[in-house]
């Protein structure tokens, strides 16, 4: 008896490998914003999601926006004057951006 219940384990565990998948398959990269306002002199943090290599990060403007690596996956985002810039997140050929509109607060 001890035999075949070992014969069923191992049936059953090759069954499993078999027909279960290894690993669950990730979501789709996407950035942890689409839209951001910020003021002039703010820092924010931005990150892509869902990936497993470094970004390359760049911005549409730099007069207006500075954008800088932060961690492995996340990037800091510093608003310098009024207007509207675009960061961008790039990974295996494809782009991810991100809308910024820096505003200056009137007294």
């Amino acid at each position: 008896m001890n035999k075949k219940f070992n014969i069923t384990i191992i049936l059953l565990v090759l069954f499993v490998a078999l027909f279960m998948p290894a690993k669950q398959l990730s979501a789709a990269p996407k950035l942890s914003a689409k839209a951001i306002t910020m003021v002039k002199g703010q820092t924010k943090q931005i990150k892509l999601k869902g990936i497993s290599k470094r970004p390359t990060w760049s911005c549409s403007n730099k007069k207006i926006v500075k954008v800088s690596r932060k961690g492995k996956y996340s990037a800091k985002i510093t608003a310098k004057k009024k207007g509207t810039a675009y960061i961008y997140a790039k990974i295996n050929k494809k782009k991810y951006k991100c809308k910024i509109k820096v505003e200056v607060p009137s007294i």
